[in-house]
């Protein structure tokens, strides 16, 4: 009795005695339903704080801010980009353009925008609500699952009140009591002459009278036949962790963190038919493609998977229901890419954007230059500019004579952001 009289006493010291912990409280903040469908709005320019993908059409740069909307940029000339506006678009990441009207996500909702011929007025044209599935903790670039382990706490989504557009953060101080279990506390882009091009990481593009775009899932169809009045015409699963989008000759390349899948629209393009896809290791995977070729770069990170491959790979697709891995080149971390006439653009991490040559051997690309730049993130080459997405900001660089050093033209600079900006 004795023995167990004294564990009962010991068991009370050690687990009756807390002790203090500081935690932070994420609690959700709201934009509702009515204010997120009436705030698209042409505004002033603004600074650059967290840019995301990049869009060109004619001579206009489009960057997005995201989850806030679109910069637009006179790049007439690329040496002196000038900031023409802010387009207000909550929830935004993606756009696609065909002729006067702008197609762009806003959250759950598709916004159809008019653009005026000097982009100086615009006016929504239509909105189909609740057509994308939206996850507020991805949107935000968050991680869904966090522990006590990182003394944070995050209060569950109420989506009957709208939107998340942010957190109110709070520290706050609890007694924490020995234990021998874990305790967690979690919540649930090639176009034609009317259209623009987007960046290796798109999932927006637009190819004939449709709108293709691509969630974690799934590919939407939307016809565009009427301007300015989309219509939803297919939603149809894909498959796990999709990621890009990229338009090959009337034909769709999907890329997942596990696969590129090969979609046919040019034989019917609101039935879009899957011909083949062509798996590997789990990591972050955009894709671009030209002539037999695609090119496709794997990341490894915690954010795509638990490989450690950091490759490029060059696919065969001259067979498209048949594509096969003919080469792969290791990299160091690589992510966007892209390809023009035979030149191969690749942002591979702290060794900066690599520049490669396969108009002769596409298997085999011999590599011509880099640009010192170690944040690059995607790329578009557009009339001999190579337009640079960085974590600093977007730079323009002149790459019509690869045969001397590559002429610097203009950067635009982001602002210091906040956590959650």
């Amino acid at each position: 009795m004795k023995k167990y009289s004294a564990i009962l006493f010991l068991a009370l010291i050690f687990f009756g005695c807390g002790y203090p912990v500081t935690y932070k409280r994420y609690t959700p903040i709201y934009m509702s339903f009515a204010e997120l469908r009436s705030s698209v709005k042409l505004n002033a320019s603004k600074d650059l704080k967290n840019p995301g993908k990049i869009y060109v059409k004619g001579n206009y740069l489009y960057i997005n801010e995201k989850n806030k909307g679109m910069h637009i940029i006179d790049n007439s000339t690329p040496s002196a980009p000038v900031k023409k506006g802010f387009i207000s678009i909550p929830g935004n990441f993606d756009i696609s353009i065909k002729g006067d009207t702008l197609y762009a996500d806003s959250y759950t909702d598709l916004v159809a925008i008019e653009l005026s011929s000097d982009l100086s007025e615009i006016s929504v044209t239509k909105r189909l609500e609740n057509v994308f599935t939206y996850d507020p903790y991805i949107s935000l670039g968050l991680n869904r699952w966090n522990y006590y382990y990182y003394n944070e706490i995050w209060e569950p989504i109420d989506s009957t009140k709208g939107v998340v557009t942010g957190w109110d953060v709070k520290e706050e101080t609890r007694y924490e009591y020995p234990s021998i279990f874990p305790r967690a506390d979690y919540s649930g882009s090639g176009s034609s002459e009317s259209t623009g091009v987007g960046g290796s990481t798109a999932r927006f593009t637009i190819i004939g009278d449709c709108l293709y775009t691509v969630d974690s899932s799934y590919l939407y169809l939307f016809r565009i036949q009427d301007s300015g009045a989309p219509s939803v015409w297919l939603k149809e699963y894909v498959g796990w962790n999709i990621e890009t989008i990229f338009p090959f000759d009337g034909n769709l390349l999907i890329g997942s963190t596990s696969a590129m899948y090969v979609y046919d629209v040019s034989t019917d393009a609101l039935n879009p038919r899957k011909m083949s896809s062509i798996t590997h290791f789990t990591s972050c995977d955009p894709v671009v493609a030209e002539g037999n070729y695609a090119y496709v770069t794997l990341r490894s990170g915690n954010t795509c998977g638990n490989s450690d491959i950091n490759e490029l790979q060059i696919i065969d697709i001259s067979n498209l229901t048949q594509p096969k891995l003919k080469a792969r080149q290791s990299m160091y971390s690589p992510s966007g890419l892209g390809v023009k006439n035979g030149i191969l653009f690749i942002c591979d991490g702290k060794a900066g954007v690599k520049i490669f040559d396969v108009r002769d051997t596409p298997t085999n690309p011999k590599f011509l230059k880099q640009i010192d730049i170690e944040t690059a993130n995607d790329v578009i080459p557009y009339n001999n500019i190579l337009i640079i997405t960085t974590d600093i900001g977007v730079a323009q660089y002149d790459y019509s004579d690869l045969s001397s050093d590559i002429k610097k033209l203009s950067e635009i600079p982001i602002v210091e952001k906040g956590y959650f900006d």
